[in-house]
């Protein structure tokens, strides 16, 4: 039976570097926040994101005003 999931994305944290964990091999890389939206985007991959990473990629830029 194959995996549902086939990946899951989770946020560091921190700056713009999120995780990408593959399911089927454990395999585990880094990814930039433009590769994870990509994965969102695109409906081919069945991802999971964490809600740390559901939220850091919804959220808008900030910045400070003097």
């Amino acid at each position: 039976m194959e995996n549902v999931i086939n990946y899951i994305i989770d946020y560091k944290g921190y700056g713009n570097i999120f995780d990408l964990t593959n399911t089927r091999t454990g395999e585990y890389n880094e990814i930039t926040r433009d590769t994870a939206i990509d994965y969102d985007v695109n409906l081919n991959h069945k991802t999971f994101f964490s809600v740390r990473a559901e939220v850091a990629l919804k959220s808008l830029k900030q910045v400070e005003v003097i």
